[in-house]
This record gives C-alpha cells, sequence and structure tokens, in this order.
C-alpha cells in the first residue's frame, strides 16, 4: 500500500505522532477521507491527510482506495449532523449498521421517499435519511463571511476537548478552528501555529476584529518552541468561541485573564 491512496473505514481514527499504542495522538482521519500511505510499520500505516498532515495510523483503520476513487464522482455526500446512523433498511425502526459523524464522506445513491441508500469504504451498505446528507463541498472562490464561519464552529459547542481531536466525539482549539472553516469550504492547516502562518490569512488589528477571524495565544509550557499553543474564534470585540482543555468547545472573553496576555496575533481572511 507504500505510496498509495487509502481511504479511512473509522468515524475518527487516531493519527499518532509514532507507530505504538501508547503514543501522543497528533490529529484524526475521519471516516471516508482519502489519505496517502508514506510509510508503514509492523500493523502500522504513516499517512497525510488531504491537507498534508502526518501521523501514524492502525493498518486496520485504511482499506486501499478503489480505482476510481471513494466515492465516484457525483456519488458523494457528507454526513450533515453531528452524529447520524446508517441503518440496515429505509426506516427509523431499523438496526443500525453504524454510526457516522458531522463531515464523514459518503458513497450515497440517488434519493427515494427521504432516504438515500449509502456504501461505507468497507463495502457494507446501509440506508440514511436523505436530510441528513449534503452535496461535497467544493472548494471556495469567495470567501465565507463570519456568521458562516461562527456558525460552522458554534455546532461544535459542548463537544468535549481531546487532544489531537477533529471530530464531534473530541476535538482540540486547532481541530475546532479547522474543521469550522473546512465545513465553510475552506481548507486551513491542522494546528494552531501553522494557522498562524497561514498565508491564506491576513495580519488583524484587536480594534479591526471580524466574526470568524483567528486569534492565537502563547502558553506557559511550549517544549516544541512554537510560540503559538492556542487557538480561538472570535465573535465580535470581546468573545471568543473555543476548545480549551479540559472543558471542551465553549465561550469566552478573550481580554480577561489568562488570556488577555497571552494573546499574540489575530489574523483573518480579508
Amino acid at each position: 500500500m507504500l505510496g498509495r491512496k487509502a481511504i479511512v473505514v473509522e468515524v475518527a481514527a487516531d493519527m499518532l505522532a509514532e507507530p505504538a499504542g501508547g503514543a501522543e495522538r497528533v490529529s484524526q482521519a475521519l471516516l471516508g477521507e482519502t489519505v496517502t500511505v508514506v510509510g508503514q510499520s509492523a500493523g502500522w500505516a504513516q499517512v497525510r491527510t488531504p491537507d498534508g498532515y502526518p501521523g501514524w495510523v492502525r493498518a486496520e483503520a485504511l482499506v486501499p482506495a478503489p480505482p476510481n476513487g471513494y466515492p465516484p464522482q457525483g456519488r458523494g455526500a457528507l454526513v450533515r449532523p453531528m452524529l447520524a446512523h446508517v441503518r440496515s433498511g429505509p426506516v427509523d425502526s431499523a438496526p443500525p449498521v453504524t454510526l457516522v459523524a458531522l463531515g464523514a464522506l459518503l458513497w450515497a445513491e440517488p434519493g427515494t421517499h427521504g432516504w438515500r441508500r449509502v456504501r461505507l469504504p468497507r463495502g457494507e451498505t446501509g440506508w440514511t435519511r436523505s436530510r441528513d446528507l449534503a452535496p461535497p463541498l467544493a472548494l471556495r472562490s469567495v470567501p465565507p463571511d463570519g456568521r458562516e464561519l461562527v456558525a460552522a464552529a458554534y455546532r461544535f459547542l459542548g463537544v468535549p476537548y481531546l487532544w489531537g481531536g477533529r471530530s464531534p466525539l473530541g476535538i482540540d482549539c486547532s481541530g475546532l478552528t479547522q474543521s469550522a472553516y473546512g465545513l465553510c469550504g475552506v481548507v486551513i492547516p491542522r494546528d494552531a501555529h501553522l494557522q498562524a502562518e497561514w498565508e491564506g490569512f491576513s495580519e488583524v488589528a484587536l480594534g479591526g476584529l471580524r466574526a470568524g477571524d483567528l486569534l492565537f495565544f502563547s502558553g506557559d509550557e511550549d517544549p516544541l518552541q512554537r510560540g503559538i499553543t492556542h487557538v480561538g474564534m472570535a465573535l465580535d470585540g470581546e468573545r471568543m468561541i473555543h476548545a480549551p482543555g479540559g472543558r471542551g468547545v465553549c465561550v469566552e472573553p478573550f481580554d480577561a485573564p489568562p488570556y488577555a496576555s497571552r494573546l499574540v496575533a489575530a489574523r483573518g481572511l480579508r
């Protein structure tokens, strides 16, 4: 599989820093994502996600990509709710086949009577409510406005904190901002310090903050010497939505302790 494309078969497959079960979780690859396999170790595959982020996943979390890709052209659909069931039949009483999460990519057939037949990456089939599926996002030629970005971030309100997480089952600060922008058709880097350096953003003065701009913070401990250790999304000139460790996604003022003294920069789409 080395050098080839593979499809993620788990709701949120942990990507680790090393090919070992106790290694640090650095990110997650989501169900239906196409990743590139760049390394192998016994029972593990080193992959890069579509945004170029590297990590090790268990080999069992992947299947080889079919020749025509997954899903084929014109058959892709994104999961819209935070969580939804794929069921064994087109009725709510049918037993679940599996659980899928916001942003998962499925192979979906045309709908009938409010349901669509879907095929999962391993080949299992089932049915999902048509209203729970949306067309895949196209890259934006016009930047989303702040209302769109904030609405996308608010969908994760209350999701528990998970270091390296980027799904409704658990998310970290940069996973939240990357996911919110991604739901609006804009691909930004994975980590906070990379987001702060991204060429698609412009520097923003605090007096000129707009909803959807990102706020970058330093931390007390930074063993990797990255300078930036936390990120939140501005809601207005005083508040942000973010995912602080131990508390999960919440809304707080960014101009009060402890954040006021740690604010390093603000950047956004301009």
